[in-house]
């Protein structure tokens, strides 16, 4: 039996058309948030294209918002971690937070202290491994 004309025995799958880009504009139109992204993105096309700003000036832009981005993360978290560890006595006094601050970053030293002697220990082994001659 011949196929009839027009179809083919492909296995491949239909692409799917994009939709159209009335319906972007209208998405973005109806969220004002869109908008500040995308004029926070633009700023250094428009920094190449209208200040003659270098390559570098542009990726220290993106480095810089993502610095920044990151700092406000951090500093939101860091009140509410310390929030959530106080005990009730301790949230009730400054001094309370200021100690427990202090405590932690004494902590940390020590332990970098620590870590630091064992790489020392570590690192003469293996000089100490390295100079014996095996015959």
């Amino acid at each position: 039996m011949s196929k009839p004309p027009g179809t083919t025995s492909s296995t491949a799958t239909r692409q799917i058309r994009p939709p159209p880009l009335s319906q972007h504009l209208g998405e973005v139109a109806s969220r004002p948030d869109a908008w500040v992204v995308l004029a926070r993105n633009m700023i250094p096309v428009v920094g190449i294209y209208a200040f003659a700003w270098s390559a570098a000036v542009s990726v220290f832009n993106y480095w810089f918002d993502g610095l920044t981005a990151l700092a406000a993360i951090v500093a939101a978290l860091i009140p509410r971690a310390l929030r959530e560890t106080q005990s009730q006595k301790d949230r009730a006094t400054w001094a309370g937070n200021v100690e427990r601050i202090i405590d932690r970053l004494v902590r940390f030293s020590r332990r970098q202290k620590d870590l630091n002697q064992t790489e020392d220990v570590s690192f003469a082994l293996s000089n100490r491994r390295g100079s014996v001659k095996c015959e």
